[in-house]
């Protein structure tokens, strides 16, 4: 896989010269002590939001220094994804409670931006392997000039066409077809978390690029009967597990024309398709699916039997030496069946492993089925 970094490329060498001259200014901001305040309903929920606020803070010192030279996209592209993380110590140095709430002073030092920065992108291929190359779904609602496109989507195609020539496995076309006809697809390009993990559990996908492309007429030249468009798209990278939005992109003005206007709408769409991955977005998808995926995978626990003993199945979770917490459940009276989403470190099937050999009051679970994927695992007591 060459996860090539074009335009980007070029960006990341500005940083590189801008920094020496910014160092003499703001210093580097993996040296420097940066104090923060936080406020939380928990001391620990404090902590947290203190260090938040000392990494985006880290970030923008750096940042600052270099606005003029970052296309403003692919500077909040980078800074989203690298403030997810990357305190190397921290210090507590006051806790009170006020209120309801718990606050907090902390001063830390953040990770070394520049290199962690250019890490996205020089590490991004073999990074994606030691994932286990995970699979990826490209679902776009597109326009052209105020007509929806039901049966051609240039810009999709622009988009899996540049994931393919970087060896990214896709889902296959079919699949996404018969997907973009159900409600679950509406869903997800409405912003429904719950829709992801659906369909990933259908298609095998685990990254999911959703979003819209819509072209527009932008005039003709003068003297001439050339129409030219204007297109613009917006992309999200949502991890399946719980539906969050790994990283987003928004491309505006990409310009075509032709003496057709329908045309130019469909160049305008496909280029701005291509336009989205050769700027350095999928690099950015894989650093932060990385980062996801280390703090665990998420398994669904379905268990047919009563409120209660869904509840018992999660206190017995909650004690597996890797489990990283629970975040969604679902309970039917009518199917006497619930649902929990939990999140694990390392692989799942150990884990599942481990819940069959856990005594369940008397007795013991019993699987019924596995999904596809074998992430969602469904329980009796027997």
């Amino acid at each position: 896989m060459a996860l090539r970094r074009n335009g980007i490329g070029k960006v990341l060498g500005f940083f590189a010269m801008s920094l020496l001259g910014a160092a003499l200014t703001f210093g580097q901001p993996s040296d420097e002590w940066l104090m923060a305040e936080g406020t939380g309903e928990t001391p620990s929920e404090a902590v947290q939001d203190a260090l938040r606020s000392v990494v985006e803070r880290g970030v923008g010192i750096w940042v600052q220094a270099h606005s003029v030279m970052v296309n403003f996209d692919v500077k909040e592209d980078i800074v989203r994804t690298v403030a997810k993380g990357y305190v190397r110590r921290y210090e507590l140095l006051e806790e009170k409670k006020e209120g309801e709430l718990y606050w907090v002073r902390v001063r830390a030092k953040v990770a070394d931006v520049l290199s962690d920065i250019d890490w996205h992108f020089s590490e991004a291929p073999a990074l994606y392997q030691q994932l286990g190359e995970p699979r990826v779904l490209v679902l776009l609602d597109e326009q052209a000039v105020g007509q929806p496109l039901r049966d051609e989507h240039p810009a999709e195609f622009a988009v899996t066409g540049a994931l393919l020539e970087e060896n990214i496995r896709l889902v296959d076309k079919r699949q996404v077809e018969k997907m973009r006809q159900r409600e679950v697809a509406r869903a997800l390009l409405g912003g429904d978390k719950k829709a992801a993990w659906e369909i990933g559990e259908e298609t095998g996908a685990e990254i999911l690029l959703a979003g819209t492309a819509k072209a527009d007429r932008f005039g003709e030249f003068a003297g001439s009967e050339v129409q030219s468009c204007h297109a613009r798209i917006e992309l999200k990278a949502i991890w399946v597990d719980d539906g969050e939005v790994l990283a987003a992109r928004r491309i505006e003005g990409v310009a075509a024309a032709d003496f057709q206007l329908p045309k130019a709408a469909r160049t305008a769409l496909q280029k701005a398709g291509q336009k989205v991955i050769a700027e350095g977005f999928l690099a950015l998808i894989v650093k932060a699916f990385a980062l996801e995926a280390a703090k665990g995978r998420t398994v669904c626990l379905r268990l047919k039997g009563n409120y209660d003993d869904l509840m018992i199945l999660l206190d017995i979770a909650e004690k597996y030496r890797d489990f990283a917490g629970a975040f969604r459940d679902e309970y039917s009276d009518e199917q006497q069946e619930g649902r929990i989403w939990v999140r694990v470190k390392g692989n799942p099937t150990g884990f599942v492993r481990w819940l069959l050999r856990q005594p369940f009051g008397r007795t013991r679970l019993e699987v019924i089925r596995k999904s596809a994927t074998g992430r969602e695992v469904a329980f009796r007591v027997r």
